[in-house]
């Protein structure tokens, strides 16, 4: 199956203040749970993607449990990124 990419999604949420302090100047992070389709070596489709800040995108990896470090920081991850997704096509 091939990934589903989105290059102006990824500008539009590359413009979104970090979901976890509200900085801006954000990385894009792909959810790493949230596409049913995801695989070993495989990134997650566009439109699972979160802004972090370089910070907290750094300490979501070096954490290893993404659910439980967006949860400890009052994100929905998956909801965000459907959120996000629709509003980049209005």
């Amino acid at each position: 199956m091939k990934r589903l990419k989105d290059r102006k999604h990824l500008e539009f949420v590359s413009k979104m203040p970090c979901c976890c302090c509200g900085m801006l100047g954000v990385q894009v992070h792909h959810l790493l749970r949230a596409d049913p389709k995801r695989g070993m070596g495989r990134k997650a489709d566009d439109k699972f993607a979160v802004p972090l800040c370089p910070r907290h995108h750094r300490e979501l990896h070096s954490d290893g449990n993404e659910e439980r470090f967006l949860r400890a920081h009052n994100v929905n991850g998956k909801q965000l990124a459907e959120i996000l997704w629709r509003s980049s096509k209005l």
